[in-house]
């Protein structure tokens, strides 16, 4: 590995862990990280993908200030979960987990259950958000805060307005904040 600047998410969490003078390895001197599990969702975040504009950019990028005194093991946590990752520790070796989109292994029809209780559950329509707002610091506006507000104006006029709010951690950019949204 390469000692370098980044604002890949994967790369900032791998030094919170190990670095070895003001990490958690300082604390905890015996642990280690999963470095395939954090290449591999590196590479996920460095993948370009279009902006608004048509440009493409990483998926993925953590900029953000310290700017107060903050427990080591909080803050990773909070860092990860800036890229919906939770992380694991597994006798001393830390894996992150990310919620991202995956290829099915394989489809479940009626015709393969053979249980006669099964009873098939999901999320009822009626309480999906529809109206998702965003809040990030805009880098294109000397990093002062904006809001983007994404609507489902169908899911509105059949349900009503169903709104959610949240904080785009380490998040600068109008794009990468609208997908965090979707």
């Amino acid at each position: 590995y390469k000692k370098g600047w980044t604002n890949n998410p994967f790369w900032v969490l791998r030094e919170l862990i190990m670095n070895q003078d003001w990490g958690l390895r300082s604390i905890e001197r015996r642990i280690n990280v999963d470095n395939s599990s954090f290449y591999t969702l590196a590479q996920y975040c460095d993948e370009r993908v279009p902006t608004i504009d048509g440009a493409l950019m990483p998926r993925y990028t953590f900029n953000e200030v310290v700017q107060q005194q903050t427990k080591i093991k909080d803050y990773i946590n909070y860092v990860a979960g800036s890229v919906h990752t939770s992380l694991r520790e597994m006798n001393g070796v830390y894996y992150p987990f990310m919620d991202k989109p995956n290829k099915p292994k394989f489809f479940v029809t009626p015709e393969m259950i053979q249980q006669t209780n099964f009873q098939y559950s999901s999320a009822d329509l009626e309480s999906k958000y529809n109206s998702v707002r965003v809040t990030f610091l805009n880098a294109d506006n000397n990093y002062a805060q904006d809001r983007r507000t994404i609507v489902d104006n169908d899911s509105i006029n059949k349900y009503g307005v169903i709104p959610f709010e949240f904080q785009a951690i380490g998040c600068t950019n109008v794009t990468e904040a609208i997908r965090q949204a979707v």
